[in-house]
């Protein structure tokens, strides 16, 4: 799929930094430490582990150094060809969440709609980590009293209202316990990945895949399994036209390019998470731009969708920037629970960046909603390399 609605990783080391006029300042760092999950099967009673009794936690600092320390979790989310759309001010004793208005894609992502679900993910990854800290996350969403403009105006708040009006504000509440799921989430966030490799020939527990529409319904979203051949095969099909159609426009492709055949960088999609050598990531990089763009990844892809165990459709009741917010949000949920069962995912979503084909992409739901993005998703038995990071972006609001 040429790299299109690609979500990226994260390495665990994070650096914090102000955003001044004059560009982006140190601003203090802390290095990120997987916490092993217990296994017991009642999931979600209360975890035995104290409250707080994470050594790296910094509980006897003010406020705002420890949530500058959660951010380190927050932007270990993925996001839209790991692109990290996201911005944070720490003030008032509370966290920002803001749109980054420099990181835009005007071809893949002209409304904005992938944008703002990357930064949904971010907010579900800060509110697990404030859990794992012991605290109850209290989040307000569009605190600036954007929600109304971003209900009636979408394209313009998610390009330009979303650099000035907060997504969300999230404070620490009263003290608790982490059930044993919210740890084991936690958990999940040091070891989930974007797989875009064939998964391992292995089925998925009925029960998993439950739990993962479960997952995306505690969040307020809906996870549709498509099954039956006819059904998968005209999925295929619909995400085969959107290729085709995305692909006959030079900016997609120019774009396409630029953010998903990275030797190594700390934004966008690497080659080695492919399985590409360096000297086939830049003969990718200007393959991609040629018109039909690189046949190779979509030939390898269309096979891995054939085969892939589970196919997904995450959908939301409308399609308007609160529900952008909602869908990355009960993505996150997804993906990290499924990491708790030794399963990853990758993303298709050509068909509903592609109007007339997203309607038809609605035909195959069971229910009503606005398809938001596709999942490939199965059993993995190796973890692939972590895409980079940049510096945690923190506003000087």
């Amino acid at each position: 799929m040429q790299g299109m609605g690609r979500w990226g990783d994260m390495d665990a080391r994070s650096y914090f930094y102000l955003c001044t006029p004059e560009g982006r300042r140190p601003y203090f760092a802390y290095l990120a430490r997987s916490i092993v999950s217990s296994d017991a099967t009642t999931m979600d009673r209360p975890s035995t582990t104290p409250i707080s009794n994470d050594p790296s936690f910094p509980r006897d600092a003010p406020v705002n150094e420890q949530l500058a320390f959660l951010l380190q979790y927050a932007v270990m989310a993925p996001s839209g060809h790991n692109t990290q759309p996201w911005q944070f001010s720490i003030r008032d004793d509370a966290i920002w969440l803001y749109a980054d208005p420099a990181l835009t894609l005007p071809a893949l992502d002209p409304g904005g709609r992938e944008r703002i679900m990357s930064c949904g993910a971010a907010l579900f990854h800060l509110r697990i980590a404030m859990i794992h800290a012991g605290f109850d996350p209290l989040v307000e969403l569009f605190p600036d009293g954007g929600a109304a403009n971003a209900a009636t105006d979408d394209a313009s708040f998610a390009s330009s209202g979303a650099g000035q009006k907060a997504l969300a504000r999230i404070r620490m509440g009263e003290h608790r316990q982490p059930s044993l799921l919210e740890e084991r989430l936690f958990s999940a966030i040091h070891r989930r990945r974007t797989h875009r490799e064939a998964f391992a020939d292995a089925n998925v527990a009925d029960a998993d895949i439950e739990a993962l529409q479960e997952a995306a319904e505690q969040e307020g979203a809906t996870l549709e399994i498509v099954t039956g051949a006819d059904r998968r095969q005209r999925l295929l099909d619909l995400v085969i036209q959107g290729n085709e159609i995305m692909l006959a426009d030079p900016d997609v492709r120019r774009e396409l390019a630029e953010w998903t055949s990275r030797v190594s960088d700390k934004t966008g999609v690497v080659g080695k998470s492919r399985g590409w050598s360096r000297w086939q990531t830049a003969t990718a990089r200007w393959l991609h731009a040629l018109p039909g763009g690189h046949p190779d990844p979509w030939r390898q892809e269309t096979a891995m969708i054939r085969s892939a165990p589970v196919l997904g459709i995450l959908a939301t009741a409308n399609d308007h920037v609160p529900d952008w917010l909602t869908g990355g949000q009960a993505l996150d949920r997804v993906l990290l629970r499924a990491t708790s069962f030794g399963l990853a995912a990758s993303f298709l979503n050509q068909p509903v960046k592609v109007d007339r084909l997203r309607n038809q992409l609605h035909e195959l739901l069971t229910h009503d909603g606005v398809p938001q993005i596709i999942l490939r998703m199965g059993v993995v038995t190796t973890q692939e390399p972590r895409s980079g990071r940049q510096p945690v972006p923190v506003r000087s609001d």
